[in-house]
């Protein structure tokens, strides 16, 4: 999360519990809570009574730390993107070779998209919920991880690993691609995590090592 990010998360809090221990803490319950209870019921069926109950803060007392149900949205953003950062930077761990690096990182990914896929669905389908400033900063994290397939890409480019002629275009698809298993999960219910990860990592490489040729490019 970015150092501008992480103030906007404690300044939902803290301007009335100055203990930012306490404040993240609460932040992290209402937060998960709030996730598991969007994958439940959907966002829009979802009340802040609701999550109040679930994250055991009382529906008076909640307030202290968010103002709304758009706040609580960006605060399963922010999880999001902590949980991300976290499962790429283990996954990439110890890695030099930018084939092993891609496939782990298409992995890592995968993993915390499964584990967040109502609130994928929210960020394409329900954007419009999301404040201006909040939504900017998705806009941002969401380029830093791509940036890090650029890297990826550009990297195996030089050492002869991958052939690909537009780096840009093709690590913006992988973004893209790996959020297609929530967005697209309702029509892939029959396979399972482990399936969609192994084809889509055989699409991709297959495209990427062949000489002249990007993925999902005849």
């Amino acid at each position: 999360m970015s150092k501008s990010n992480v103030a906007q998360k404690q300044a939902l809090g803290e301007k009335k519990i100055k203990n930012k221990h306490l404040v993240e803490r609460r932040q992290q319950q209402i937060s998960e809570a709030a996730l598991k209870l969007f994958s439940q019921k959907g966002y829009h069926n979802t009340t802040v009574k609701d999550i109040a109950r679930l994250s055991n803060v009382s529906t008076g007392s909640i307030y202290d730390y968010v103002s709304n149900k758009e706040d609580i949205l960006f605060l399963v953003s922010q999880n999001f993107f902590d949980n991300l950062k976290k499962e790429v930077e283990r996954a990439l761990q110890g890695l030099t070779d930018p084939l092993m690096k891609l496939k782990a990182t298409i992995e890592a990914t995968l993993t915390v998209i499964d584990n967040f896929q109502e609130y994928v669905l929210i960020t394409y389908r329900e954007s419009k919920y999301f404040k201006k400033q909040d939504l900017m900063g998705i806009f941002q994290q969401e380029a830093f991880f791509t940036n890090i397939f650029l890297e990826i890409i550009e990297e195996g480019n030089a050492m002869g690993v991958f052939h690909v002629r537009e780096p840009f275009v093709v690590s913006n698809l992988l973004t893209l691609m790996t959020h297609c298993w929530a967005l697209k999960r309702y029509n892939l219910k029959e396979y399972s995590l482990f399936n969609f990860k192994e084809t889509l990592i055989e699409l991709v490489l297959d495209g990427m090592i062949k000489e002249g040729e990007v993925p999902g490019e005849a």
